[in-house]
């Protein structure tokens, strides 16, 4: 029999910081021009949920034995990006609470 352990970290996580390096250009066809933003911001991440946190965000290659750490943190981590990225739809779908 195999037993998988993982651990989600309950804690608040606060002063997340998010922002553009310079400004995102995109033609705006209502206003008939070229228009630019500039984002910056901070958030709060806080799991509510570990058992739906981890089989919705954990992949399933490191749901297998031997398969090694899965550190959604890592910079390297070569599925850091889809994990951000799946995060921030299931924050929008209610799973990860948000503050600003």
């Amino acid at each position: 029999m195999q037993h998988l352990a993982f651990y989600v970290n309950l804690k608040e996580i606060p002063n997340n910081r998010f922002g553009t390096q310079g400004p995102i250009y995109w033609d705006d066809h209502y206003l008939g021009t070229q228009a630019g933003a500039v984002t910056r911001g901070s958030y709060t991440l806080k799991v509510v949920d570990p058992i739906l946190f981890t089989k919705s965000i954990v992949p399933a290659a490191y749901i297998t034995q031997n398969a090694g750490i899965f550190d959604i943190s890592a910079v390297d981590n070569p599925v850091s990006e889809q994990a951000l990225q799946r995060g921030c739809r299931l924050a929008r779908g209610g799973l990860l609470a948000l503050h600003q």
